[in-house]
């Protein structure tokens, strides 16, 4: 998805905190014109600009644009150095710039509306050495051609990505357990145990996952990521290209969803203690946008929860599920 897409062009945050994502031209949305509300929703908001120097050469650097009050987190990128931000809500912030091998210093800055300062941030080197700890190979020395790389093409990395798998090596009664927790071989008398118990089956059409398919991709994973494998990942052989006018005009939001109070929800005494993924911390996953641009998702931690939205004002309100508990714990 191309950083020039405006108003249509949503995309969901992977990530255990970050609840959605929106990207849309610094000029605005352009895909209706703004109500009444929105206008006004506007008009209290504040912008921000400003310059990043750097004795190293550098192209489209990320500014990170912090709300600490909102926990709402705007990307902007430089263009020729410049960079500028729109619609901020008033609030207090922490601003710094990132790049290959380069970072700044954190500014603090408050701003209220209608606010629109100038800041000048400085790159430095990073100084942060290389994690040789875990080998990088190139995409087809770890996934050699064949059949059962093509299954895990379009199932397994699709989601998990293409570290997952080499960086977990095991033998055949380990692989064969993973995947028939991903299809959910033990489903028929008990409810699924986690979120991706079952998403893998036979009948899971989208996927095509046949018993062909599964016969395949477990003697590749078996074969190829064996016990006697070492972990490894695969190796960037080249960087992305960016089009640094292109992103220079785009503003990305990111909302992250609040840490509950001590002693409440995931800090509960009830939840903290459960034996299971993502205990004492919460995870967005599966969001969804409705018809009044409200954005819906599900909280995986602990209790589990679905959560809307309201980017307009960063407004988020839960609702715990009825079995806040048995999905992930059993």
């Amino acid at each position: 998805m191309g950083p020039s897409k405006t108003a249509s062009s949503i995309i969901v945050v992977a990530g255990s905190l970050a609840a959605a994502c929106a990207i849309f031209s610094i000029n605005g949305w352009v895909a209706a014109p703004a109500t009444a509300v929105q206008a006004a929703t506007l008009a209290s908001t504040a912008g921000l600009s400003g310059t990043v120097e750097s004795t190293a050469p550098f192209k489209a650097a990320q500014v990170s644009i912090r709300n600490v009050d909102k926990r709402i987190l705007y990307l902007v990128y430089t263009n020729a150095g410049q960079f500028r931000a729109v619609n901020l809500f008033p609030g207090n912030y922490e601003i710094g710039v990132t790049t290959k091998g380069l970072v700044s210093d954190v500014q603090k800055l408050a701003l209220k509306a209608g606010d629109n300062p100038k800041v000048k941030l400085s790159l430095r080197s990073s100084e942060t050495a290389p994690n040789s700890a875990i080998e990088e190979r190139s995409y087809d020395e770890i996934y050699p051609a064949g059949p059962g790389r093509d299954v895990a093409e379009r199932t397994c990395l699709i989601c998990h990505g293409e570290n997952f798998l080499p960086s977990r090596p095991g033998n055949a009664a380990a692989w064969t357990a993973r995947v028939d927790r991903m299809m959910g071989t033990a489903l028929f008398d008990r409810p699924a145990a986690s979120y991706a118990e079952g998403l893998l089956s036979y009948r899971a059409s989208a996927l095509r996952f046949s018993r062909q398919d599964r016969e395949e991709l477990l003697a590749y994973l078996v074969k190829h990521f064996g016990p006697d494998a070492k972990p490894r990942v695969v190796r960037v052989d080249q960087e992305m290209p960016l089009d640094e006018a292109r992103l220079g005009k785009a503003l990305y939001i990111e909302y992250y969803l609040p840490p509950d109070p001590a002693g409440e929800g995931t800090n509960s005494p009830e939840f903290n203690k459960l034996s299971a993924a993502f205990v004492g911390r919460r995870v967005g996953q599966d969001v969804r946008f409705d018809q009044d641009g409200n954005v819906w998702l599900t909280d995986r931690g602990y209790p589990h929860r679905l959560v809307k939205l309201d980017p307009r004002t960063g407004q988020q309100k839960d609702y715990i599920l009825p079995e806040c508990w048995s999905i992930e714990a059993g």
